[in-house]
C-alpha cells in the first residue's frame, strides 16, 4: 500500500513516569498518518486472530502517539516513535462467544516498523467447527478483477469459485474445505499457473463473506494478497 508520509517538527522529549525532559535541538519527524496506520492495524489483528478484517476496524481505537523519546538532531533511532491502538469486539457463534480484547502496537514511526499484537481474547462455550456458509456468493464489486462468485456446498464441504475473466467468468473448479478458526475455513487452489490459498471468513452487516486470497505464481512473480467481499444470494 502506498503510503503519504507527512513531516511534523517537534521539540525531542521524553515523557516517563510523569516527568518531561525537553532537549536544546528540534528535529523533523517522517510518519505514517493515523488513517494508514489504523488500517496496517486491523489487517495485522484480522490475520492472527483469523477474523475478517471489518469485525477488527469496527472495534479498533484511533491509533495515536503513545510514547516520544529523545532522538537527536538526525532523528535517529527506528523505535523514537510509538503508535498503539486498543481493540474490543465480540464474535458470537452457534455454541460460542468469543470477547476479544487487546492492544496493537506499531513499534516505530513508520509503516516499515515491526507490529506487535497483545491479544487477551477468550471465548466461552465451544466455538463450532465452521460457519453455516452454504450457498452462492456474489462479490460487492459490480466490476471485480478477481473473483467474481463462489458457491459453497451444503455442509461446507466444498468451495467452487469463479474468476472475472474480460465480461465473463472462469471458473477455477472445485476444492475441499477445511476450519482453520472459529468463524473462518480455509481451501487451496492449486494448478500450472499457482497456488492459491483462501481463507474464508463470516461476514457481518452488509457483507456476507469475506475472502482473502494468498497466490503464489510458480514462474517466479512473487506473492500477491487480495481481499474480496461478498453478499449471499
Amino acid at each position: 500500500m502506498k503510503v503519504e508520509l507527512r513531516a511534523l517538527r517537534l521539540l525531542c522529549a521524553v515523557f516517563f513516569f510523569g516527568y518531561t525532559n525537553l532537549a536544546s535541538a528540534s528535529c523533523i519527524i517522517s510518519y505514517a498518518n493515523q488513517s494508514d496506520v489504523a488500517d496496517e492495524f486491523a489487517q495485522e489483528v484480522a490475520d492472527q486472530l483469523k477474523v475478517s478484517v471489518r469485525s477488527v476496524a469496527l472495534g479498533l481505537t484511533t491509533p495515536m502517539v503513545t510514547q516520544l523519546v529523545p532522538i537527536g538532531d538526525d532523528c535517529s533511532g527506528t523505535d523514537s516513535i510509538f503508535f498503539s491502538s486498543s481493540y474490543s469486539f465480540d464474535l458470537r457463534s452457534q455454541n460460542a462467544t468469543c470477547y476479544h480484547r487487546g492492544v496493537v502496537i506499531l513499534k516505530g514511526f513508520s509503516l516499515t516498523a515491526d507490529i506487535e499484537v497483545q491479544d487477551s481474547s477468550t471465548c466461552i462455550g465451544i466455538p463450532q467447527t465452521g460457519p453455516q456458509l452454504a450457498g452462492e456468493y456474489i462479490n460487492l464489486n459490480t466490476s471485480p478483477r478477481h473473483i467474481k462468485r463462489v458457491v459453497i456446498s451444503k455442509n461446507n464441504r466444498f468451495i467452487q469459485v469463479f474468476g472475472a475473466c474480460g465480461g465473463g467468468e472462469c471458473d477455477w473448479g472445485r476444492a475441499a474445505l477445511t476450519s482453520a478458526a472459529p468463524g473462518t475455513m480455509k481451501a487451496v487452489f492449486n494448478d500450472s499457473a499457482a497456488k492459491r490459498e483462501l481463507q474464508v471468513v463470516e461476514g457481518m452487516g452488509t457483507m456476507d463473506l469475506e475472502i482473502h486470497t494468498k497466490t503464489t505464481y510458480h514462474d517466479g512473480r512473487g506473492t500477491k494478497v487480495l481481499i474480496d467481499s461478498f453478499y449471499k444470494n
